[in-house]
C-alpha cells in the first residue's frame, strides 16, 4: 500500500516532463523547418545580421558611458579646484583692502 501512493506521488511529474519533451521537440522541429525555407532562411540572416549590429552598437554605448562617468569624476574634481581658488581669492581680496587702510 505504501508503494502506491509514491508512485502516484512521482506518476504526475513523470507525466508533466513527458509533455514538455514532447514540446521541446516538437519546437525544434519548427524551427528547423524555418532554416530549410529559403524565405525564412533569408529573414533569419537579416536578423542575426542586425542583431550583431545592435550587439556592436550596445558595445559601443558602454563603452562611452565609462568614458562619460571618467568626464564627471575629472569635472568633479576641476570644480573643487576651482570653488577652492574662489576661496582663496576672496581671502585675498580681503587681506588686500585690510592692507589699504
Amino acid at each position: 500500500m505504501s508503494t502506491n501512493p509514491a508512485r502516484n506521488l512521482y506518476q504526475e511529474p513523470k507525466q508533466k516532463l513527458s509533455e514538455k519533451v514532447s514540446l521541446n521537440v516538437n519546437n525544434f522541429g519548427s524551427i528547423a523547418r524555418s532554416f530549410s525555407s529559403p524565405s525564412s532562411s533569408h529573414s533569419l540572416a537579416q536578423s542575426i545580421s542586425q542583431f550583431t549590429n545592435l550587439e556592436s552598437s550596445i558595445t559601443d554605448s558602454y563603452e562611452n558611458l565609462k568614458k562619460l562617468a571618467l568626464l564627471q569624476i575629472h569635472f568633479q574634481y576641476q570644480f573643487e579646484a576651482i570653488e577652492k581658488n574662489c576661496h582663496l581669492l576672496e581671502n585675498l581680496k580681503e587681506q588686500a583692502q585690510s592692507m589699504r587702510r
